[in-house]
Formats: structure tokens, C-alpha cells, sequence
């Protein structure tokens, strides 16, 4: 299969702002993907029973739109096997780095979201239908908080013996990505696509981690790229991993995708991360836009702009350069960041045609030595 330049339209090149709400849905949003999730995470006696050909995803913005930078939330609706009454499963991605107090509480206040929708949409119901909570967590800390409503109820000890059958049951099932918590997970139901985007989910944030452990999914990355969706998938995958490691070393990234994957995917990676540059100079631009208006400092505003663009196509150079001559020399590198803008469009042109790095570059122009004084007679 070739690798094509990846499209700029489309689900997967939304998945820069709010990467991690945005690269869940994407992924767990398709029917195929979710099937494999939903039935690697949730309990075996809901799964045997569950037409899994009936799956449909519902909509879920009206459940809280607030919390949608630090959570996820798919909604899904299945059929029983045997009755074909409908089953709801309430999918819940928390994205902090340590496990909000009082979760259980917020999955519940969710739940009630969905059932008041129910309502609104089937006036003469009697009967709510049943919806089964997953929360999947990748934070940095383990989970620690309650997942049963009864742990976080405070009930006085001279009311304990009495009350406690007055205290709603409830509790969610709980998948911590990162922690002992995701052994039950059954690897074998999910999708290739779904794998790497759990794993990616997992190692989110931690560079060194995901350069190191890109060899080891280099099976299941090859099953994803033979997908029809693959060129899409890796894309997606491509555009998350850059938008949430941030500072990763470019290079190290190309190389350790090209090892991992055949055939190779480095100028996929190039074109990916330009377009990542392009959209930040133009989110900088308008920021810059706005702040420069406030306050007045219309020059300002210009010269970050023309330095922020000049900045990114340094570096866009030197990573091409690397993918075409290898290694490319400190001192070169040094050159080419203090190039003049009109120096990086000759540059970027020449290594079209170019066979070797000093035919893009040239020599560097010579130094023109100091005149001195001359003696007086």
C-alpha cells in the first residue's frame, strides 16, 4: 500500500485542538472500532447477550458540554439478543493526570442527563432504559477515588445500621489505561486501529516512552495500514501524538515511525508536521491579531509573525534534509537557522532535484576581512 500526503479535510485533520476528545471520537466513534472496544472492556455476562450488529452510536453533547477539554463521552445503543429491548452503554474518557474526587458521583449526574433525554424524546415512558457507565482514565497517577456512590455517601454512625438501605447502589466499570487496572482488557476483540489508539492514549505526554515502544507495536501498525481506513488511521494517530508531545524530538519520531511500519512513513510524518506548523502559524497570526489590536503594536505583530514563519521552514528544511542526506552536522544546522527567508525558498527548492547537501546549500559566502588602518606617513 503507498503512503499518501495526508487530506486537510475531514475527521482526522480536526485532531489538534483538544487532541485527546478529538482522536477518541474519531476512533471509537466508527462502528467497527467500537464494537472491538466495547466488548474487550465490558463485563462477559453483558457481551453474550448483546446484538452486536445492532450498535449505533446516539448523541451525547447534551450531557455536559463544559467538561469536554478534560473528558470524552460516547453514547451507544444496542439490542438484547433474545428480546431486542435496548441497551445503553455510556462511554466516559477522563483525561486528567490524577482521578477527579467524587467521580462516581458526576458519572451518575450523566446517567440522569440521559435518561432526562430519553424522556423528552418518548413523553409516555414509563420505564427508563438501562445504561451501563464505562469511565476509561489514562492519567499519570493511578486511580485512587471510589467507584461505588456508596463509598463517597457519608452515612452518621447512629443512622448507619438503618439508613444504609436508603443509599442508592450504583458503580461504574473502570479501565485505567496506564495501571494494573487495563489487564482485563481482551487485547483480541479490539481493532488494530483501536489498539494503537489506546496505546497512544496510554503513553500520551511521555516522549521517551513513545519513541521506545513504537518498535514493539510495529505488528499491529502493520495490521492497521492494512485496513482501508489505515492511511486514514495513521494519520490520525500522526497528527495525536504530535499534538500531545509537543516537544518531542521531530527526528527521532520520523525514524522510530519508518523502523515501525513498511512501507515507510517518514514523508507522512514531514507532511503531517508541516501542516501542524502551518496550522500554528496561523492560530499564532490570529492571536497575534488579536493581542496586537489591543494594545496597539501592529509592528510587533508583523515581525513575530514573518520570525514565527521563518522559524517553522528552518525546521521543516533541516528535517527534510535528514530524511534525504541523513544526519545533518551541527554547524550546518546552526547555518540554516540563521538563514534569511529568501535562502530557505532556494534551499527548499533545490532539494527537489538536488543528489547531494552541497548542492542545496552551497558553500557558505566567505568572510570579507577587516580593513585596517593604514600607517600614516
Amino acid at each position: 500500500m503507498k503512503l499518501q500526503p495526508p487530506s486537510t479535510k475531514g475527521p482526522s485533520s480536526a485532531v489538534v485542538a483538544d487532541p485527546h476528545d478529538r482522536f477518541f471520537a474519531f476512533t471509537f466513534g466508527q462502528k467497527e472500532h467500537a464494537t472491538g472496544l466495547l466488548r474487550a472492556a465490558l463485563p462477559s455476562w453483558l457481551t453474550a447477550r448483546l446484538d452486536w450488529g445492532s450498535l449505533e452510536r446516539r448523541p451525547a453533547d447534551f450531557v455536559d458540554v463544559r467538561l469536554r477539554r478534560r473528558q470524552s463521552d460516547l453514547l451507544f445503543a444496542l439490542r438484547t439478543v433474545d428480546t431486542g429491548e435496548e441497551v445503553l452503554v455510556y462511554a466516559l474518557v477522563e483525561h486528567q493526570s490524577t482521578a477527579p474526587p467524587l467521580m462516581v458521583f458526576r458519572v451518575l449526574h450523566y446517567l440522569v442527563r440521559v435518561w432526562d433525554d430519553h424522556l423528552k424524546a418518548h413523553r409516555r415512558a414509563r420505564r427508563l432504559p438501562f445504561v451501563f457507565p464505562l469511565v476509561i482514565y489514562h492519567g499519570k497517577e493511578p486511580w485512587t477515588e471510589a467507584c461505588v456512590l456508596e463509598e463517597v455517601i457519608h452515612l452518621p454512625r447512629p443512622l448507619a445500621s438503618m439508613a444504609s438501605e436508603r443509599v442508592p447502589r450504583f458503580s461504574f466499570q473502570l479501565v485505567d489505561l496506564r495501571h494494573d487496572n487495563a489487564h482485563h482488557l481482551v487485547d483480541e476483540l479490539l481493532t488494530a486501529f483501536g489498539r494503537v489508539a489506546l496505546w497512544a492514549m496510554k503513553v500520551a505526554g511521555d516522549d521517551r516512552r513513545v519513541v521506545d515502544e513504537l518498535g514493539r507495536m510495529a505488528g499491529v501498525l502493520g495490521e492497521m495500514l492494512a485496513q482501508p481506513d489505515g492511511q486514514a488511521a495513521l494519520e490520525a494517530l500522526l497528527r495525536y501524538v504530535l499534538a500531545t508531545h509537543e516537544r518531542i524530538d521531530r527526528r527521532k519520531l520520523r525514524r522510530a515511525v519508518e523502523e515501525a511500519i513498511d512501507p515507510p512513513a517518514g514523508e507522512l510524518v514531514v507532511t503531517v508536521y508541516e501542516q501542524l506548523i502551518e496550522e500554528g502559524r496561523k492560530k499564532g497570526v490570529r492571536q497575534g491579531r488579536v493581542e496586537g489590536r489591543a494594545e496597539g503594536r501592529v509592528e510587533g505583530r508583523v515581525e513575530g509573525r514573518v520570525e514565527g514563519r521563518a522559524e517553522g521552514r528552518a525546521e521543516l528544511l533541516l528535517t527534510l534534509l535528514e530524511a534525504k542526506f541523513g544526519p545533518v552536522a551541527a554547524e550546518v544546522q546552526v547555518r540554516v537557522k540563521a538563514a534569511e527567508p529568501d535562502e530557505l525558498t532556494r534551499w527548499g527548492t533545490r532539494i527537489l532535484t538536488a543528489t547531494t547537501l552541497a548542492e542545496v546549500l552551497g558553500s557558505p559566502a566567505p568572510r570579507r576581512p577587516r580593513r585596517t588602518a593604514r600607517p600614516r606617513p
